[in-house]
């Protein structure tokens, strides 16, 4: 009886779904969903379009010179803070010169970060080449230089936080 039943059901159900045909719109691909037109990819004259460059040389230049001033700067507070940690690391974590150390650190991390925006500056640049098909290649060689330079501070700051006692 029960399968009967189930039967019963689910006719009534599927039959509810065979309705008027005019009352639902159609499932077919329509005129607007059909694509027409031809893929420039070339010019008159042959060739490949090249997307203009997202940044000039100009604007290029002026994130790495800011990078190399950022690491004048923490090159010349890290022999502070050298000095600062030398110091530091014979005292106890509640002395001056340990508070000291543990300051010219934070002015190094500080220093950093100044290095970082450059490259973050330049990230912002080559995603944008990258998506508009531009030319990437004078991006990506400062964006090089520029993560060396951010990699010399990284050994630096960590060099010296393993020779202050935690």
């Amino acid at each position: 009886m029960r399968p009967i039943l189930v039967a019963i059901t689910a006719a009534l159900c599927l039959s509810a779904c065979a309705g008027d045909k005019g009352r639902y719109p159609s499932l077919a691909v329509r005129d607007i969903e059909r694509t027409s037109g031809q893929f420039a990819g070339t010019n008159q004259a042959g060739d490949v379009p090249v997307a203009a460059p997202v940044a000039s040389e100009a604007d290029l230049r002026s994130f790495v010179m800011k990078a190399r001033e950022a690491h004048l700067r923490f090159d010349a507070a890290r022999s502070v803070a050298q000095n600062a940690v030398t110091s530091g690391a014979g005292a106890g974590s509640e002395s001056a010169s340990y508070a000291d150390a543990l300051l010219a650190l934070a002015d190094l991390s500080s220093l950093r970060s100044e290095t970082a925006l450059a490259l973050g500056e330049l990230d912002l640049l080559a995603a944008d080449a990258k998506t508009q098909f531009a030319p990437e290649t004078e991006i990506l060689a400062a964006q090089s230089e520029v993560a060396a330079l951010l990699d010399k501070q990284d050994e630096a700051i960590d060099r010296l936080n393993q020779a202050l006692p935690q």
